[in-house]
């Protein structure tokens, strides 16, 4: 039996198991009203959602057509002698199932791209890319947000009375309303706060927490200085922190790891 297949069946068998159980379930639920089969059908949806394997509904339940002229017991009887049946064709069908003739209701390979390509957007500050794999996730209620943030100076960003290219990044930037900002020769008047709500919408940024900040972007600021200030036109002095200039390849490497492994 190829990979495939086993998979299949281990997945098959564990999901008529699930079925089964909910039957019991459902029938000691209704021990005291047997002949009761919308009622008994009722309970047996409750326990197999608990197991959220089998995509049953309410709306499974309502629109199955019930005989009058059976009773609970003999329902029973009736599926007990056809799931296992049901169970081996199942996985007669994996079984029989190759490379050559497998039917995808998708295109697989797209799929993967999606989902490791990711989302595609990225924060409107320091551009960094959204952390999601699921293109989807700002529908299913989760909204963009980052595994770490620039520094802004990256992008352009300087201190609006000297030109001092930013250091901080959105983290530190969403604690400090009242700073204002420049980037290139565009002029920001409003405060921080409030750019940061406007442009932010549906990004989560957490406020910076002393220790968790990327070592990678301090020494590529260090190692691109002169760069940055030719390219912006902005005063790069403030790069030429000792902290920043002591980081070695081998702290950002361990950095990187820490956040992007670790975490």
């Amino acid at each position: 039996m190829h990979i495939y297949a086993k998979i299949a069946k281990n997945e098959v068998e564990h999901t008529f198991d699930e079925i089964k159980t909910a039957m019991i379930a459902s029938t000691k639920d209704g021990m005291s009203a047997t002949d009761n089969l919308y009622d008994w059908s009722k309970s047996f949806l409750h326990h197999i959602q608990k197991f959220n394997s089998v995509p049953f509904s309410s709306r499974d339940i309502d629109d199955l057509q019930l005989p009058s002229n059976i009773y609970v017991k003999e329902l029973n009887q009736i599926l007990n002698s056809n799931l296992e049946g049901i169970k081996n064709e199942t996985i007669e069908h994996f079984k029989n199932t190759t490379v050559n003739n497998v039917k995808w209701r998708e295109d697989p390979y797209n799929k993967i791209i999606e989902c490791l390509w990711g989302c595609t957007e990225c924060c409107p500050f320091c551009h960094e890319p959204c952390q999601y794999s699921d293109k989807e996730h700002v529908i299913q209620g989760n909204i963009h947000k980052c595994i770490q943030h620039r520094p802004l100076g990256l992008y352009g960003f300087m201190n609006e009375e000297n030109n001092m290219i930013m250091l901080n990044s959105c983290n530190r930037l969403v604690r400090s309303p009242d700073e204002h900002l420049r980037h290139k020769h565009e002029y920001i008047s409003e405060k921080c706060r409030t750019y940061y709500q406007s442009l932010f919408n549906g990004w989560e940024i957490r406020p910076f927490v002393d220790g968790n900040e990327c070592q990678y972007w301090k020494y590529i600021m260090c190692r691109w200085k002169d760069q940055l200030q030719q390219f912006y036109g902005a005063n790069t002095n403030d790069i030429d922190d000792e902290e920043w200039k002591s980081i070695t390849v081998e702290d950002v490497v361990r950095s990187l790891n820490e956040i992007y492994i670790c975490s």
